[in-house]
């Protein structure tokens, strides 16, 4: 038997600050060849959007895709898993406002 492809959606009423914030800090994981952080980048400019990506051949487009943005930091994970909060805190990063996770 196949199973159907779930997709999840993350409603957000985009005339409002995330969370209170008019600069939110967003991660998301498994951003692949940027197509959804371009658009996340476009809806929030002051924001700053971190995208991990696993694969090889995805982050070198990932990169490409988004290398004229100035508010997309891309992370190449290598397969190791992140400790999000660590790596936040390290990093002198704010809180996070939202995770995306691109199944």
């Amino acid at each position: 038997m196949i199973r159907p492809l779930l997709s999840f959606f993350i409603l957000i009423n985009f005339s409002m600050p995330i969370f209170g914030s008019h600069y939110p800090i967003i991660i998301e994981i498994g951003a692949g060849v940027g197509e959804f952080t371009r658009e996340l980048a476009t809806i929030f400019p002051d924001g700053i959007i971190y995208a991990f990506e696993e694969d090889d051949a995805n982050y070198d487009l990932l990169g490409l895709n988004v290398c004229d943005l100035d508010n997309v930091w891309i992370i190449h994970t290598n397969g190791l898993r992140i400790d999000l909060e660590s790596w936040r805190i390290r990093h002198g990063i704010p809180p996070i406002d939202v995770i995306i996770v691109n199944l």
